[in-house]
């Protein structure tokens, strides 16, 4: 079964730069790696010859890393993945240390240690990786991510992409259960915008960088009355794992509604990821059917 490592080389001696998904990467190099070129920073010295730069896509990976290393980082290979396409690779440095050769993976998150040269990677990465595929006829559906009683207060934010955030964060409390390839694959969609760092984990990543971008966000805020519910709505496209676990990413940013407690038209078709609506919308109770492992009415 898939799981999440972090791993170390080299000599952690120098200045550190953090953890960070992977949107763009180049090397220096010569007879060792001068600097890693990360989403556009360098981190290392100005040595060496530059690799060519690899521009991930939304669905791109790196799949496999081979890494030569001693007191410093000798030589690395990235090779990416991205649905079948042809793979792209950066490769460099020289012969020295000792090779460790990871297949089978998916990078989340590149960090290390610099000084002239790169003395020192880190990967946080999934082992035994295992893509999932869509599930036909599962683009476009309408999901409910959260809803709030009568008195509570729903808070909208101005911003659109502080909006798709919430609506990453508000779906990742619902993958707690799922395998460790699935929040790969859900953490790579929700980082692939923004300037995000990695925190513990990825829901955490997540969660801080929604509470990040909506500290300033401009907002409206409006109290559920009586006799409604407030429901917080994403756009998604459905998921099926390697194991046979259904799962869905938001496609845009949510939507907030206020409805009575009767209108069940609102909700009709809709994916409930929270399981419980029913018991706030009674009315839904005779219209619930299970498909694809979600209550939807």
């Amino acid at each position: 079964m898939s799981q999440t490592v972090t791993q170390s080389w080299g000599s952690n001696e120098g200045t550190p730069f953090s953890l960070q998904p992977v949107k763009s990467l180049r090397l220096r190099t010569g007879r060792y790696i001068d600097a890693i070129v990360l989403n556009g920073a360098r981190y290392g010295g100005t040595g060496g010859g530059e690799t060519d730069v690899i521009h991930f896509d939304n669905d791109e990976y790196i799949s496999e890393v081979v890494i030569r290393s001693g007191a410093w980082m000798d030589y690395l290979s990235f090779t990416t993945t991205d649905n079948g396409k042809e793979p792209s690779e950066v490769f460099g440095g020289g012969g020295g240390g000792n090779e460790i050769i990871l297949k089978g993976i998916r990078v989340l998150g590149i960090g290390g240690v610099y000084e002239g040269v790169l003395n020192y990677l880190s990967l946080m990465y999934v082992k035994d990786y295992e893509p999932s595929t869509p599930v036909e006829g599962g683009r476009g559906l309408d999901f409910i991510l959260d809803y709030l009683h009568p008195g509570q207060t729903i808070t909208e934010y101005d911003e659109v992409n502080v909006r798709s955030l919430e609506a990453f964060e508000k779906t990742s409390q619902h993958m707690t259960s799922l395998t460790a390839s699935v929040k790969a694959e859900y953490f790579g969609k929700a980082s692939f915008s923004g300037e995000t760092k990695i925190v513990n984990t990825t829901t955490e990543t997540i969660r801080t960088e929604f509470e990040r971008e909506s500290r300033t966000a401009r907002t409206v805020e409006r109290t559920i009355p009586e006799g409604s519910v407030g429901l917080v709505f994403a756009t998604g496209n459905l998921m099926k794992s390697a194991e046979g676990e259904y799962w869905m990413y938001p496609t845009g940013p949510v939507t907030n509604s206020q409805v009575a407690l009767t209108d069940t038209e609102a909700v009709k078709d809709c994916y409930d990821l929270t399981g419980s609506l029913e018991g706030q919308m009674s009315s839904l109770k005779p219209l619930k059917k299970i498909k694809y492992g979600f209550d939807c009415y």
